[in-house]
């Protein structure tokens, strides 16, 4: 029989007023045309996440630059990749044989005029972050920059497991982890299983933290069987 998995997703992420500063200088460097940035707005009223909530997974969130985050990952011995539409379509084009240089093969698509950076480290070991005791697991961690010149936006680290009870103990891990340095209780959605029992198929459970300038949220999806 096969096994139902549950998805364990535990993302955190800085809200676009963290950015409004970076906007501004990087508008002033005149990019071309076909690079075209997300609308910044400003932070809403309210206060602002505590410094020590901003760091996650070994980076700062709307701080650390991605040579930054490139170096860490090299230390740590992650392999992580630029994932954005950019990127792949970079490429594809320079996989392209020399013989196909018609106008249609290189004609760039609309969505890369985002210079949005997805650097992606697929089967990082979780115990290699080092920003709290994890289980032995492997999953994919994320980083999103808007562009090359602007500060971390979006930092995740999401994993799988066919264990109900793993996952339970992971998810609750994070959220104390979050709720000791965000110094608030989560909003939830959803409800976590008693222990030893499953998560229910499809109907995820969450955990948000919201101040102006950062969103943070714990999630756990049980996805049926797969495999």
């Amino acid at each position: 029989m096969k096994k139902r998995a549950a998805s364990v997703g535990l993302t955190v992420a800085a809200l676009l007023g963290l950015l409004v500063t970076a906007y501004g200088l990087y508008r002033s460097h005149r990019r071309p045309q076909e690079t075209v940035l997300p609308e910044f707005v400003d932070a809403p009223p309210g206060p602002s996440a505590p410094r020590a909530a901003l760091q996650a997974f070994g980076a700062l969130v709307g701080t650390s630059k991605f040579a930054e985050i490139e170096s860490l990952a090299q230390k740590k011995g992650w392999t992580c990749r630029d994932t954005s539409i950019r990127a792949l379509m970079a490429a594809k084009r320079a996989a392209m044989p020399d013989a196909v240089s018609n106008a249609s093969a290189k004609k760039k698509s609309p969505k890369e005029r985002n210079p949005q950076i997805r650097y992606s480290c697929e089967q990082t070991i979780a115990q290699t972050i080092q920003d709290r005791p994890r289980s032995a697991s492997k999953g994919r961690l994320l980083f999103i920059f808007d562009s090359p010149e602007h500060p971390l936006r979006h930092v995740s680290f999401r994993r799988s497991t066919s264990d109900h009870a793993a996952a339970r103990l992971e998810a609750l891990s994070a959220v104390q982890d979050l709720e000791g340095r965000l110094r608030k209780t989560a909003s939830t959605q959803g409800s976590m299983p008693a222990k030893g029992q499953e998560f229910a198929l499809a109907k995820p459970v969450h955990y948000r933290w919201r101040y102006a300038n950062l969103a943070a949220q714990v999630s756990v999806t049980n996805l049926g069987r797969r495999g």
